[in-house]
C-alpha cells in the first residue's frame, strides 16, 4: 500500500533548492519558478538554458557553479536532487530527511517524501495524476487523455466560476446554498452548454443562472415551511 496522499503545495516565496544542472533539474527548477519559488540550483556545471531561465527570473534563481557539499537544509523547504548519480542522489535525500524537509528524488521513488504527478494546467485548475511512482509514464497517458476532455477553455469556466464565487458569497450567507449554486453550475451539462464563450459574457450567464437558482432555492425554502 502507498503511504502517499495527494497535496498541492503553496510555494509562493519558498525557498526551494534543485541539486542537478542538466535537463531533468531544469524542469524541476521551472516548474518551482512559475509557482513562485524561490530556487537555489547547484551543479558543477549546468546546461545553457539555465543562464536564460535566470535571465528570466532573475534574483529568484540563484545558481551556485559548485558540487553539493551536504549538510545542514534546513534553509529549504523543499528539495529535488535531480542528478545521474545514485549515491549523491540518496545523500540528498537523506539530508533533507534529518532536516524534516520533504525531498523528491528524480526516477527513485523508494528515496522519496513528496512525489510530482503528471499535471495538467488549465488556468487556476490543475489536475495531478500520480501512481506513486509505480510507472511515471502510465500517469502522464492518461494526463494527456484528460487533457483532450478538458481543453484550454476549462480554464477560463475556472476563473470565471470563481470571480462568481466571490460575488455568491457576498449575496447568500448560508454555505450549504452556495455550495449548492456553485455545484449546478460546475456541473459538464453546463460546462458544455457555455463552451466557447468569452469571460465577460460567460460571467454574465452564470451569474443570471445563479440568481435563478437562488430564488427557486428560496421559493423552496419558504414552501417547505409552510
Amino acid at each position: 500500500m502507498m503511504g502517499y496522499i495527494p497535496l498541492f503545495l503553496n510555494v509562493q516565496d519558498a525557498a526551494c533548492l534543485v541539486v542537478g544542472g542538466g535537463q531533468t533539474a531544469l524542469r524541476k527548477a521551472v516548474m518551482l519558478l512559475e509557482a513562485g519559488a524561490r530556487v537555489v540550483a547547484v551543479s558543477p556545471q549546468f546546461t545553457a538554458a539555465f543562464d536564460d531561465l535566470q535571465s528570466r527570473y532573475g534574483k529568484a534563481l540563484a545558481l551556485r557553479h559548485e558540487a553539493y557539499s551536504g549538510g545542514d537544509l534546513s534553509a529549504f523547504q523543499l528539495v529535488f536532487a535531480a542528478t545521474n548519480r545514485h549515491g549523491l542522489n540518496r545523500s540528498i535525500a537523506e539530508d533533507a530527511r534529518r532536516c524534516g524537509i520533504w525531498v523528491n528524488v528524480v526516477d527513485e521513488p523508494e528515496l522519496c517524501s513528496a512525489i510530482c504527478g503528471a499535471v495538467l494546467n488549465r488556468g487556476p485548475l490543475q489536475i495531478a495524476v500520480s501512481t506513486g511512482g509505480a510507472c511515471p509514464t502510465l500517469a502522464v497517458a492518461l494526463r494527456d487523455e484528460l487533457g483532450e476532455r478538458y481543453p484550454d477553455w476549462t480554464g477560463v469556466f475556472a476563473s470565471v466560476l470563481g470571480s462568481l464565487r466571490g460575488w455568491l458569497l457576498e449575496r447568500c450567507p448560508e454555505m450549504e446554498t452556495r455550495k449548492r449554486v456553485l455545484y449546478r453550475l460546475a456541473s459538464v451539462e453546463n460546462r458544455d452548454r457555455h463552451a466557447g464563450l468569452e469571460p465577460e459574457a460567460l460571467l454574465l450567464k452564470l451569474r443570471a443562472e445563479a440568481e435563478q437558482m437562488l430564488r427557486e432555492l428560496v421559493v423552496t425554502h419558504t414552501d417547505g415551511d409552510e
